[in-house]
């Protein structure tokens, strides 16, 4: 049996990267929605707040120029609604909502171009999700992006990859980006 330390230092970006890299292995094993949300939502919060004092070169989801100033409140109310919601019950403890988990993959998106915005690299789980969310959702991608794929990838390992489970996918990525799963990014 592993010993635990009696304490531990960690920062807010390990802290943050710890709930992402876990998040993003739920997310791959199709585990609890709810979790991969809160931990996701976490997880952006903190990539936020740090890469905005660290001077990140790139809007965030909360900062998008998308989104018109006057609505920028009544937006991020929207966007925080169900992670708020799975985080506090002091006012409403026999609530419901109702949640739509997608969210999830936009929170885990932005915490990795949050990251990469001040120079940290993305870890292998961040990697895994990038790819695989380009893979699966090209429609999201530019011109340029499509083509950058298109010559990463030869035509038929596109098709073969988008036919992998999403599981199937986090396997063969650790496996290529060497080894084991990370327990801590």
């Amino acid at each position: 049996m592993t010993e635990q330390p009696s304490s531990e230092v960690v920062t807010k970006l390990d802290a943050a990267r710890r709930q992402l890299a876990t998040a993003i292995e739920l997310w791959f094993g199709d585990k609890d929605e709810v979790s991969i949300h809160t931990l996701s939502f976490a997880s952006y919060e903190v990539i936020d707040a740090v890469s905005k004092k660290r001077g990140r070169t790139q809007d965030l989801l909360f900062d998008a120029k998308i989104v018109k100033d006057e609505y920028r409140k009544e937006f991020k109310l929207f966007v925080k609604k169900s992670a708020n919601f799975f985080k506090h019950a002091d006012r409403d403890p026999d609530a419901t909502i109702e949640f739509h988990p997608i969210f999830s993959e936009m929170f885990i998106i932005f915490s990795i171009v949050g990251l990469n915005s001040v120079g940290i690299a993305s870890n292998k789980y961040e990697l895994a999700f990038t790819w695989w969310y380009c893979l699966n959702h090209p429609d999201t991608l530019t011109e340029s992006g499509r083509e950058m794929l298109a010559q990463q990838l030869p035509v038929y390992a596109l098709t073969e990859l988008r036919s992998l489970t999403k599981s199937e996918f986090l396997d063969i990525y650790l496996e290529a980006a060497g080894g084991a799963p990370l327990t801590k990014p």
